[in-house]
């Protein structure tokens, strides 16, 4: 397609370009594209890579969009707030006997406060469709629940847990809280990749600041 628009030249992007954009009935189809490729954009800007970086490269599927979207939150939560410390975290079972045969259970996003005995767990999920259907029936993934459910179970009893399901919006806006106990609550959440960044950094910046 490129080959197709000899006129047209490449520029270099920046996040000037993409705060300036405006979306009216005549383009407001692209917004949801424009969006994905500010995310992508701003997970170059995080991880610091250099060289040529194009939207077009990559390869739209569940599982490259899943790992960019857990990354892309890795990267947000390290930059753009100073309250925890954040990292993936690899964790261990508390289980006896052969572990090599269990899988790995690694974070997607840990952050654990610096002045407090508070931990956040965030687990990404880019999903078409945040529910699962059973005769008629919708309902969060289980698998995804149990997930989330088994790295709280694997944390200190000393530190007060968070765990947040984030997915993307797909046409339902979710906000539900379920607290297991005192010290321990789960979270799930939708995040609506089609709200102009503003509204995307001041909610993923909110989403931690409960």
């Amino acid at each position: 397609m490129w080959d197709q628009l000899p006129g047209v030249s490449s520029i270099s992007l920046t996040r000037e370009m993409f705060i300036r954009l405006t979306f009216n009935r005549l383009n407001i189809h692209y917004k949801s594209m424009i969006h994905l490729a500010r995310l992508f954009h701003e997970l170059k800007l995080l991880s610091h890579k250099h060289g040529k970086w194009s939207l077009f490269s990559v390869e739209l599927e569940d599982s490259a969009l899943n790992s960019i979207f857990e990354k892309f939150l890795l990267r947000f939560y390290q930059m753009e707030q100073k309250q925890h410390r954040v990292w993936s975290e690899r964790l261990h079972w508390k289980l006896e006997g052969n572990s090599s045969f269990l899988p790995t259970m690694q974070t997607d996003v840990s952050m654990l406060h610096k002045n407090k005995q508070e931990k956040i767990i965030i687990d990404a999920k880019f999903y078409k469709n945040m529910f699962q259907e059973h005769f008629g029936n919708q309902s969060f993934h289980s698998h995804n629940l149990y997930q989330l459910f088994t790295y709280l179970m694997h944390q200190p009893e000393d530190l007060s847990i968070r765990g947040i399901l984030i997915y993307p919006y797909n046409g339902y806006l979710v906000n539900e809280t379920y607290q297991w106990n005192g010290r321990v609550s789960i979270e799930v959440v939708s995040l609506n990749l089609g709200d102009a960044w503003g509204e995307i950094y001041n909610r993923l910046k909110r989403l931690i600041e409960r």
